[in-house]
């Protein structure tokens, strides 16, 4: 796999519009069990009901949640797969560290989502409240920006709360749904994570051996620059 490919991928999704992502969220994480739900859920989008214990539950974690540490799978639209480690630390501080095949690092930090590619010696920089990852990074913007949160209570997947999160004004920064496990009557955990962008192209995270709340030295969010050839 080429970091041309993954490059095409991840920034555009970072930076697309999307619409009804916890429609098609709903759907890859929980299968047929949901379907009806998924289908009232795309006939009336508006319809879906917000679930204020469910947003409580999910404004308490990031709330609570200073740093965290997880190996992740990123699955692209058209399946391909690749694998890394994430780091994330409040406020606004997170590194995608992909395998070693993949020669392209995510860092945020300052405000600004940097993509490297250490392939084609580029560096790209967006503001991080003008992508996706805003809710994540700057939990604040759950205050600014309207977002839907559904906890499925019976059935298949229960216990499991999705939060959608798009800006009605610039939705070219594209829609987060982040996926919620309840771990407890109060208490949430983060496992996954989707966005989707205007043609429909979704990319998924999915999060193994999450751990919360661990020390998170300020280097890890520093980068070398491919363009200054300085070895990653």
């Amino acid at each position: 796999m080429k970091t041309s490919f993954l490059q095409q991928r991840i920034v555009p999704v970072f930076r697309a519009a999307a619409i009804i992502v916890i429609v098609i969220a709903t759907g890859l994480f929980l299968g047929a069990g949901v379907s009806q739900m998924v289908r009232a859920a795309t006939q009336q989008p508006a319809d879906l009901p917000n679930d204020d214990i469910a947003a409580q539950a999910v404004r308490d974690w990031l709330r609570d949640t200073k740093s965290l540490k997880a190996d992740f799978l990123q699955q692209g639209a058209d399946g391909q797969a690749v694998r890394g480690e994430l780091t994330l630390k409040q406020p606004g501080q997170v590194r995608f560290e992909y395998e070693p095949s993949v020669e392209l690092l995510i860092v945020a930090r300052e405000g600004s989502i940097y993509f490297i590619d250490y392939e084609v010696k580029q560096v790209s920089r967006y503001p991080i409240k003008e992508t996706p990852l805003a809710p994540l990074l700057r939990p604040q913007s759950l205050d600014e920006v309207p977002f839907r949160a559904v906890e499925i209570t019976d059935g298949v997947g229960k216990g499991t709360l999705y939060v959608t999160s798009e800006d009605p004004e610039h939705r070219e920064y594209g829609t987060l749904t982040m996926v919620f496990t309840r771990t407890g009557p109060k208490s949430v955990a983060l496992n996954a994570w989707s966005v989707l962008d205007g043609q429909g192209n979704l990319t998924q995270i999915t999060l193994e051996n999450v751990r919360e709340n661990v020390d998170v030295a300020s280097a890890t969010f520093k980068f070398k620059d491919p363009r200054r050839r300085a070895p990653r």
